[in-house]
């Protein structure tokens, strides 16, 4: 069971919908009284279990999945980062890391992990988003952490109940500077509930040249709510918030003033392509 934020046919205003399990319909939650993802975050277990009512039964208002326009699951939020690791991790050149695979990130120690990068609200772009990246630009993916619900002064487990939904992103920056832009990244296609996000799959990057890249997400929660605790020690965190896993990061072979779709996914969560456009 995956939410969604969409665009109906010919409309202009995002709605909140659930994704069919077979991830052809997608049913308007705006017809029960969500009005958007944060009323329909809280809910989330409660929509699992009338998923098939809500996608499927008679009368139900459902879309065809390839009849509306998917955004980013939350459109607008704030992002929660762990700011010192952006620069020093490596890219995909680690001498233990098999063939086609990149190294873990999540395994950094608690002092870097106190390090936080607290973004203000942004526009977030979602699957097919066309994004120009810089001439040196790599790409980093992972797993989006979203919260259900806001909070001060939280423990691990507390945090690990605060997250409502898990989904993909991807995003160029560039490797030396470590700054990220609202405009440079991807998230999507859904929010998938955090009890059936998958651990063992890896995230997988498919780039235009065909050298797939794997990304290890074992350990993902745990460290999302170890970030999540920290945060809340420091901020007041709020429903929607935005909490980032780096899984990898790699070069793309993407020439100057050229274009290529690319492809980030994984079984729990389907697939976030995006086309980049390498700037001059």
């Amino acid at each position: 069971m995956r939410l969604v934020s969409f665009v109906r046919p010919n409309g202009a205003d995002a709605c909140v919908g659930l994704l069919s399990a077979d991830g052809s319909r997608v049913a308007d939650l705006t017809a029960i009284g969500l009005e958007d993802i944060y009323a329909a975050l809280p809910r989330f277990s409660q929509l699992g279990r009338l998923s098939t009512h809500l996608t499927q039964a008679p009368g139900a208002v459902a879309y065809p999945v390839g009849s509306v326009r998917l955004l980013a699951p939350v459109p607008y939020a704030r992002f929660v980062r762990e700011g010192r690791l952006v620069a020093t991790r490596g890219i995909d050149t680690a001498e233990s890391t098999p063939p086609g695979e990149l190294p873990q990130y999540g395994a950094s120690s608690a002092t870097e992990r106190e390090n936080l990068v607290f973004a203000d609200p942004a526009e977030i772009a979602g699957p097919g988003a066309h994004i120009t990246c810089g001439p040196d630009d790599i790409l980093g993916f992972g797993v989006v952490a979203v919260l259900r619900m806001g909070g001060r002064d939280l423990n691990e487990r507390e945090a690990a109940g605060h997250i409502g939904g898990i989904t993909l992103f991807a995003e160029w920056h560039d490797p030396l500077t470590g700054v990220h832009r609202p405009d440079a990244m991807v998230m999507g296609p859904s929010l998938t509930a955090p009890e059936l996000f998958a651990e063992a799959d890896d995230v997988v990057l498919i780039p235009p040249d065909g050298g797939v890249r794997h990304a290890g997400v074992a350990g993902a929660l745990t460290a999302l709510a170890r970030l999540i605790a920290l945060a809340s020690m420091r901020y007041t965190l709020r429903a929607g918030d935005l909490f980032v896993y780096d899984a990898g990061a790699s070069e793309v072979a993407i020439a100057p003033g050229t274009h290529a779709e690319l492809v980030v996914e994984s079984p729990w969560a389907g697939a976030l392509a995006h086309t980049a456009h390498r700037s001059d």
